[in-house]
């Protein structure tokens, strides 16, 4: 028998239902009751097994009982007789396809009538009836939803299946799973001793196989799986849904979620029963539908919900349990999830929203987590009413944020500034400003332009001001926006805040001046006496305006000064205050941080990053990604080149930063730093793809900015043999620099990296002016490291002599950190020494410089200590040559590390799935290359330093053995 899509993963069964047909040849009466949730295939595993059973030429009743049947009592009679009079008689319409294959068969004459008064005789007829077909074989009575069957049916059909007990007759029922039957008592006396056949939803595999059979196309793992978990394994939803989907899908494919489809003939079936049931189970189903999603609920919530008495709700409850309609858990989760989907879309918006508020008031007088409170007040299209905590709508905006429902995001913004007070307000207030401007631009800058003359928190007024200024700093100042800062001005006119509009229009952008010359708009507006702050006696943060102006005057006083202690202080100082200050131009936090970074202050800088992360909302208004670049400068200094990549991508990958003008002084920065990082690393294909995607690889416009970019490109160019070009980037940087009036010294990039550039492409002695520049940069700063970084770049630039005397010096200051700076000293110096009669002092540097190296990420500084360290260990008197490990294949090096790690040729050979003779052959070859004889002379290889590091490049696992 084939078995058709609506009988997947129901074999077993019909396989059980054949063996109980042939048990009843010799035991006579067989019963079994067929049971299970909606949709999950009874009537259809009884048409399969009945119509079998006739394919087979046997002979079988098929009833089907109806609701109505509970008011017509001899509705299964009539059924059961006429059923009987279609298997026997010869001249049956139903039969007469195999009425010429069987001889008529005697002891039957159809009665002619369903007269119920004439009980006894249509027992005896049915009996004969009964008899005569069994003389053939096994005889099947299927009787579908015997639930509905009344008492004085159920008691005429035992009264003939008694008659016949000793007959081969097998009687299948099928049962709604925990539904009242009709006639409990004489039901339960007719199925004594029966055999109870429970159908369970489809395995996850079963749901794939009728997936394919119901599907153009065969579909994913992921999503049969996400299809069993959305119907439960129900055979009827999942070939509803399949159908649903093949309507849509014509042409493009399958979705990805089927999480919003809702499937009406699923619910039409559920709700018919309920109906049938009483309308609070109707009420109830809603209830556990419209929460499924949002936690659940509970027993004593359906009971204030429904307004039943909580025993009426536990019995309900029991009751949808037994139909497998809800899990028995104490959330009540529904069996099926696309169920959940069907009936919430069944139920109007409003009786929707009604049920969300209404849980959501009873959780709340209930204490429970803020978070599921606000979960269903998301829910809700109506805006909650009433006094509900500020924490609860702040988290509701949440939820509406994450599921981009704008309108309710707003709303409980709204709600939640007019009941909240101190932070929560602040944050309510900002939160809700920022939503406005990203949906509308202009009217929600007007909206918070009003705000600044009505709300006296001055953190709401600063954070105000704060994202107005970020938008205005993505646009240019036009005649639009020039209005905007004459309606600030005189909103803020009479307050710490007085002058915020003329100072930003003259520092609007402030990184595309010559920084000397911003640095005189500055001063102007910090100079004249703060006669507010005056009045108000307030010493220690007169104006937070000055903060801000003072903050960027930092960054530029960073870069033209020679001695940058009084930039280090100023920043200090902007960072000191109470943060309202440095909101108030974008770049305000990011220039003070930046200059503690560059400066070496690393700890200090990181803990402002960690205290303004904790405070960070989108009320804030310096970009998130902005602040990404100030770790990824912290992580280039110290040499975590990984860290760096990471914190810069995301600083670029910031939805505040515009793509499309690559050519923002702040972008430019940040594309340079990330290339060099990609250049350290070795990876110059992707610095080279980053400049093209920003459009910075061909000439450049005018700006000192472009400084860390030049930069990047020269080393990207000179690590590629074009010399030519890296000389011509060096020598625009240092015009560029020269007009802006920065000093030489430059950025960290340009004092790990500067001098040394200068000397690659013949240019000595601006490298011997640059080293002295960062030598007195150094002593002013007062950090060992920056002193470290001068003597390097005094070495690259000095003769044999004093270069080694110099990089010894930088390497005593920078090995202990074992930073980037250290691998490049310990590289340099290896390279010095690898021509002189020092070589294995040479060795020892270049094999720590590989180390370090290598723990930094930094791939092309490891590549060029790994060939040093060849070329030192070539002239040193060794008895071994390194050479032979360079011509090692892959598998000899794998090979070889095992050996040397202790492994067996035949743990080896198990180990890598080769047999134990290739494991001798491959050994032998790299004795030979290597100059030894066997494992016995494997230790002596390590008396050299540069070995491991040679043998392990490029394959994993490259922890050093501990033998």
């Amino acid at each position: 028998m084939d078995n058709p899509p609506r009988l997947v993963g129901r074999l077993s069964h019909l396989r059980a239902l054949r063996q109980a047909r042939v048990v009843s040849v010799d035991a006579g009466l067989v019963r079994v009751a067929v049971t299970g949730g909606p949709g999950v295939g009874r009537s259809a595993l009884l048409d399969e097994f009945v119509g079998a059973c006739r394919q087979d030429g046997g002979f079988a009743v098929r009833v089907r009982c109806r609701l109505a049947d509970r008011q017509v009592p001899t509705a299964l009679v009539s059924d059961f007789l006429r059923c009987l009079d279609e298997e026997v008689s010869p001249i049956s319409d139903a039969r007469q396809s195999t009425c010429q294959a069987r001889p008529p068969l005697r002891g039957w004459q159809p009665t002619g009538t369903d007269d119920w008064a004439d009980r006894d005789r249509q027992v005896s007829a049915a009996r004969a009836a009964v008899a005569a077909l069994t003389e053939r074989g096994p005889l099947v009575v299927a009787v579908d939803d015997i639930t509905y069957a009344g008492r004085p049916a159920l008691q005429w059909l035992r009264q003939v299946l008694e008659a016949c007990a000793r007959l081969p007759i097998l009687l299948l029922v099928s049962i709604r799973a925990g539904e009242p039957p009709t006639a409990p008592e004489h039901l339960a006396e007719m199925l004594t001793d029966a055999t109870w056949m429970e159908l369970d939803g489809l395995t996850e595999a079963e749901t794939g196989d009728l997936l394919c059979t119901l599907l153009p196309s065969r579909p994913a793992g992921r999503f049969v799986a996400e299809v069993h978990r959305w119907c439960g394994g129900s055979p009827h939803m999942i070939g509803e849904l399949a159908q649903v989907l093949r309507s849509r899908s014509a042409g493009s494919g399958l979705p990805h979620s089927v999480d919003e489809v809702v499937l009406h003939d699923a619910w039409r079936l559920v709700r018919g029963r309920l109906n049938r049931l009483g309308t609070a189970l109707m009420r109830i189903v809603e209830i556990i539908a419209v929460a499924q999603s949002h936690g659940g609920v509970d027993a004593a919530l359906v009971a204030h919900l429904t307004g039943l008495d909580v025993h009426e709700v536990l019995t309900d409850l029991d009751l949808l349990i037994r139909m497998r309609l809800i899990g028995d858990a104490e959330s009540l989760p529904l069996r099926h999830p696309a169920l959940g989907t069907a009936i919430a879309a069944s139920m109007t918006a409003m009786a929707r929203s009604a049920t969300h508020l209404s849980i959501a008031e009873y959780l709340f007088v209930l204490n429970a987590p803020a978070d599921r409170i606000a979960s269903h007040l998301t829910a809700s299209t109506v805006a909650p009413s009433g006094s509900w905590p500020a924490q609860v709508l702040l988290q509701a905006a949440d939820h509406a944020r994450e599921t981009g429902a704008d309108g309710v995001e707003g709303r409980c913004l709204d709600l939640a500034a007019r009941v909240a007070t101190g932070m929560q307000h602040r944050e309510a207030m900002l939160r809700l400003a920022h939503l406005e401007i990203r949906r509308d631009p202009e009217n929600g800058l007007l909206a918070a332009v009003a705000v600044l003359s009505k709300d006296n928190d001055r953190a709401v007024v600063a954070g105000m001001l704060g994202q107005i200024g970020r938008v205005l700093y993505e646009t240019e100042l036009g005649a639009h926006q020039h209005d905007l800062l004459d309606r600030i001005d005189t909103s803020v006119r009479g307050t710490v805040f007085e002058g915020w509009a003329e100072g930003y229009q003259r520092l609007h952008r402030p990184f595309l001046g010559r920084p000397v010359q911003v640095r005189r708009r500055i001063q102007g507006l910090l100079s004249p006496p703060d006669a507010i702050a005056v009045r108000e006696g307030d010493d220690t943060d007169r104006r937070p305006v000055q903060t801000a102006w003072s903050a960027l005057d930092a960054f530029l006083r960073y870069l033209v000064d020679s001695d940058p202690r009084e930039a280090v202080r100023e920043a200090r100082q902007a960072l000191g205050q109470d943060g309202t200050g440095l909101q108030l131009h974008p770049l305000a936090r990011t220039a003070a941080l930046a200059v503690l970074a560059d400066a070496g202050d690393h700890h200090e800088a990181t803990s402002w990053l960690n205290r303004f992360d904790r405070s960070e909302s989108e009320g804030q208004s310096s970009p998130k990604g902005w602040l990404a670049s100030v770790r990824g400068r912290i992580a280039l200094a110290v040499g975590d080149l990984e860290e760096a990549g990471r914190c810069l991508n995301n600083a670029l990958g910031e939805p505040g930063e515009r793509p499309e003008a690559p050519h923002d002084p702040i972008t430019v920065i940040l594309v340079g730093l990330l290339a060099d990082v990609h250049v350290s690393r070795g990876e110059p294909d992707a610095a080279r793809t980053l400049l093209r995607r920003y459009r910075l690889i061909d000439e450049l416009p005018p700006g000192w900015h472009y400084s860390e970019l030049l930069l990047a490109r020269a080393r990207m160019r000179a690590g590629d043999g074009d010399l030519t070009g890296a000389r011509r980037d060096l020598a625009d940087l240092r015009v560029r620099a020269y007009q802006a009036g920065i000093r030489l010294p430059g950025s960290l990039m340009w004092r790990r990296y500067g001098a040394d550039l200068l000397v690659a492409v013949g240019r000595r002695r601006q490298a011997v002016r640059v080293a002295c520049a960062q030598l007195k940069f150094a002593d002013a700063v007062g950090s060992p490291l920056e002193r470290g970084r001068a003597l390097r770049a005094q070495a690259c630039a000095s003769g044999t002599a004093e270069k080694h005397r110099l990089l010894r010096e930088a390497v005593a200051l920078l090995s202990s950190a074992e930073s980037l700076d250290a691998a490049h000293a310990l590289a340099d110096l290896g390279s010095a020494l690898s021509g002189s009669l020092t070589r294995q002092e040479a060795i020892t540097a270049l094999t720590q410089a590989v180390h370090i190296a290598d723990r930094c990420a930094a791939g092309a500084l490891a590549l060029r200590s790994r060939q040093q360290l060849l070329v030192a260990h070539e002239r040193a008197p060794r008895q071994m040559s390194l050479r032979g490990v360079l011509t090692l294949t892959h598998r000899e090096r794998q090979i070889l590390i095992d050996a040397i790690r202790g492994a067996t040729n035949n743990g080896i050979a198990q180990t890598r799935h080769i047999t134990r003779r290739t494991v001798e052959l491959h050994l032998s070859s790299a004795y030979r290359k290597l100059g030894i004889t066997g494992r016995i002379d494997l230790p002596q290889l390590f008396r050299d330093p540069a070995f491991w590091p040679l043998l392990a490049d490029g394959l994993p696992a490259r922890g050093r053995p501990t033998n």
